[in-house]
C-alpha cells in the first residue's frame, strides 16, 4: 500500500504495488516534486485578501513544492496579508521547507509568511527574502553573514520617514540607530538655509546647523541662553551667516562670552559687523559663551 512522505506528500509506492505504472508515478516524482523543491518557482496571487497554499497526497505539480514563489495581488492591498504554508501528513504543524519569496505585490503592503500556527516572518513589499518553515515557526533562513559591504545594505524606511537598524554589543545591548529618509537634506550633503532675514532677526535653535541668509534691511541678534522658539543652544552647536548686501550689517552679541575667532577682545554685549557679500559662521562652547569666525570685524 502506498504511503506520502511527511512534508512534500510524494507517494510512496509500497513493495510489489504499482506493477506497470511505476514509470509514471517515479517520472511525476522527479518532474513535479522534486524539481519543484529543488529549482522551482510558481506565482502567488492575491487578492485583498490572506492566501493558503496546499499540499495533496500525489506526485502532481502543486504551489507549494516550490522553491521560489513570487507574490503578486489582482489589485491594491489594503492592509498585511499572511501566506499561510500547509501542514505536514499528520496535519498539526507547518511542513519543513526553505522558501526563496518575492513580495511584489501592489500598494506597498507587507506580506507575512506564517503557518496555521506558531509564528512568521514579514516581508516587506518589494523585497526578496529566504525563510524556513522548521515544523512550528516560520523564521529568517539566514541570520548570520561573514562579509556584508555596504553597498549590499538596505535600509528599509518606515512610515514615519526614517530608517533604523539595531546593532548587538558584547553585553547584548542593542543600540538603535536612526537615519533620516533618502529625500531629507542632511549637514553631510549641504546647509540648509533658514530662509532671508530683512530686518532684526534673533537666532533661534531650530538655526542651529543651518545658515541664515541677511538681506537688505537685515540684522542679527544673538540672544543669550534661552532662544526664541524653544530649547538653547549648547556647547558644539554652530550657525553660519550669509551676507547678501553690498554693505556691512550687524550683528549684536547679547551672550555673557562672545569672540573673534583670534581675538581676546571680548564681544560679549557688544556689536561686529560681517562685511558685504560676507560669510560667518558662530561657534557655540556654552548657551551663553560663542566665537564667531569669518569675514567679521
Amino acid at each position: 500500500m502506498s504511503t506520502y512522505s511527511t512534508n512534500l506528500k510524494v507517494q510512496l509506492i509500497g513493495t510489489g504495488e504499482e506493477n506497470g505504472t511505476w514509470g509514471p508515478i517515479t517520472n511525476n516524482a522527479f518532474s513535479n516534486v522534486f524539481e519543484q523543491a529543488i529549482v522551482g518557482s510558481a506565482t502567488i496571487t492575491f487578492s485583498d485578501a490572506n492566501y493558503t497554499l496546499t499540499l495533496t497526497n500525489g506526485n502532481s505539480s502543486q504551489e507549494a513544492r516550490n522553491l521560489y514563489l513570487n507574490l503578486t495581488s489582482s489589485g491594491n492591498l489594503t492592509a498585511t496579508r499572511d501566506l499561510i504554508l500547509p501542514n505536514n501528513q499528520a496535519g498539526s504543524a507547518p511542513i519543513k521547507k526553505l522558501y526563496i519569496v518575492k513580495n511584489g505585490t501592489q500598494n506597498g503592503q507587507s506580506i507575512r509568511v506564517i503557518g496555521a500556527s506558531g509564528t512568521g516572518v514579514t516581508i516587506p513589499n518589494g523585497v526578496t527574502m529566504m525563510v524556513y518553515s522548521d515544523g512550528t515557526n516560520v523564521v529568517d533562513a539566514i541570520t548570520y553573514l561573514s562579509l556584508l559591504t555596504a553597498s549590499s545594505i538596505r535600509l528599509l524606511g518606515s512610515s514615519a520617514g526614517y530608517s533604523t537598524f539595531s546593532s548587538a554589543n558584547s553585553s547584548a545591548t542593542n543600540y538603535t540607530i536612526t537615519f533620516p529618509a533618502e529625500t531629507m537634506t542632511t549637514g553631510f550633503r549641504n546647509i540648509p538655509n533658514t530662509g532671508t532675514k530683512t530686518s532684526s532677526y534673533t537666532l533661534a535653535a531650530g538655526d542651529v546647523g543651518k545658515y541664515v541668509q541677511i538681506g537688505s534691511g537685515g540684522s542679527i541678534v544673538v540672544p543669550n541662553n534661552t532662544y526664541s522658539g524653544g530649547g538653547s543652544i549648547a556647547d558644539g552647536d554652530v550657525i553660519s551667516l550669509i551676507n547678501t548686501n553690498t554693505t556691512g550689517i550687524t550683528i549684536t552679541f547679547n551672550t555673557t562670552t562672545a569672540n573673534i575667532s583670534g581675538s581676546t577682545v571680548a564681544k560679549g554685549g557688544g556689536t561686529v559687523t560681517l562685511g558685504p557679500k560676507g560669510v560667518a559662521s558662530i561657534i557655540f562652547v556654552s548657551s551663553t559663551a560663542c566665537i564667531i569666525s569669518g569675514a567679521v570685524t
